[in-house]
């Protein structure tokens, strides 16, 4: 048996699909399927699905050769670091014992173990929810997902997952208690409006589906009973587990933000003030926004430094936010950011994103929660 295959189409498919492979789970395997003239690479465990396809040449076996392989993924990781950047051919060569492929480059030869045994793994069957431009998805995929909270702890709490909520746009929710973020994203809905799914997954499955795509690409959002993730525009296929958790019901918290009191400001001066502040005073866990008259001084009872207004509506007032709760913000934020609260007795800040023409962009919502209202927060 021997076959052919581009070395840059085998790593760009197969460093994708390798994410699936879980070392710690006895179940999970690295998977070669000889299929005509292409090759399918998968890789499965007991919460993910992923895999992919090439084209193969010099195709070379016998009528009743075996065409599916379970290979070493530990060795198969190892080998798609150390392949050329550039592309070449790379020949697969069973060896006669059909143990082992021998891979061979013009700048080299590289072993990988197949196992004595292939799992049989029954996929489920998935339903097509919608399609989305891939680098607005990845986008705030990313950014909502910086929110969720991180503790070993709070594995069980909706709070540790993020939501996608399908609907006419798809909203991205993730909190970490502290502070919450909700972005709407346009995208093609495939399902009925009445059977639209709130889809949860946990934090420990994102980075699985983190990935950059070629600009202008579409993605096609798929879930079976158990898994959720996407194909792509090179047909990957990318799943991994949702979690049986009951949505969190935030949508409360937006009726408490108000617009009463409203500050300006240019968002990389605030960033940067921000993070001197934790940086001057690391053991804190508080940072204080003081207005006053036309400036903000942003501390931390110690240190502070001072910032220019671009436009104010608001009395004074000492706004005190917990470093959890601020840490994830400016991931989302643009060129300017507008703080908004009530005016009495305010509960939760809002951060408003400003567009170029600075209007409010209305498909973000960012609610943090001052200090002294943290703990009603997390009754929510």
């Amino acid at each position: 048996m021997e076959f052919t295959v581009n070395t840059i189409q085998f790593a760009n498919v197969a460093k994708v699909v390798i994410k699936g492979l879980d070392m710690k789970d006895e179940v999970s395997q690295a998977l070669l399927k000889l299929d005509g003239d292409k090759l399918i690479i998968q890789c499965t465990s007991q919460t993910t699905f992923f895999k992919g396809e090439i084209p193969v040449s010099h195709v070379n076996k016998e009528t009743n050769e075996v065409t599916e392989w379970a290979v070493d993924g530990k060795q198969l990781t190892t080998i798609l670091s150390i392949l050329p950047s550039f592309p070449m051919d790379a020949k697969f060569t069973m060896s006669s014992s059909n143990r082992q492929f021998n891979i061979t480059t013009r700048n080299g030869k590289f072993k990988l173990p197949v196992n004595d045994h292939v799992i049989e793994y029954n996929m489920e069957d998935v339903t097509i929810l919608s399609e989305i431009d891939s680098t607005e998805f990845m986008k705030n995929f990313t950014r909502a997902s910086k929110f969720l909270d991180s503790e070993p702890l709070s594995t069980a709490s909706a709070t540790s997952c993020l939501h996608l909520i399908f609907d006419d746009k798809i909203k991205m929710v993730g909190t970490n208690g502290f502070s919450l973020v909700e972005i709407a994203v346009e995208h093609d809905l495939k399902v009925d409006s009445d059977d639209t799914p709130i889809v949860l997954l946990r934090s420990n499955q994102l980075n699985l589906l983190a990935n950059a795509f070629e600009a202008n690409t579409t993605l096609t959002l798929i879930e079976s009973n158990n898994l959720f993730g996407y194909k792509d525009s090179n047909n990957i296929i990318a799943l991994v587990s949702k979690a049986d958790i009951n949505p969190l019901a935030y949508e409360i918290l937006k009726t408490r933000v108000s617009d009463e009191q409203t500050i300006t400001f240019d968002t990389n001066s605030l960033r940067f003030a921000t993070n001197s502040m934790f940086k001057l005073c690391p053991t804190s866990d508080l940072i204080h926004y003081v207005i006053n008259d036309d400036t903000m001084a942003v501390n931390d009872n110690e240190d502070d430094m001072k910032l220019t207004v671009i436009d104010k509506s608001a009395d004074d007032i000492t706004l005190t936010f917990s470093k959890i709760s601020l840490l994830p913000v400016f991931n989302v934020l643009e060129e300017n950011v507008q703080l908004t609260w009530a005016e009495d007795t305010p509960e939760i800040v809002k951060f408003n994103v400003l567009k170029e023409d600075g209007t409010v962009d209305e498909n973000v919502f960012i609610g943090v929660t001052l200090y002294d209202e943290e703990d009603w927060w997390l009754t929510i």
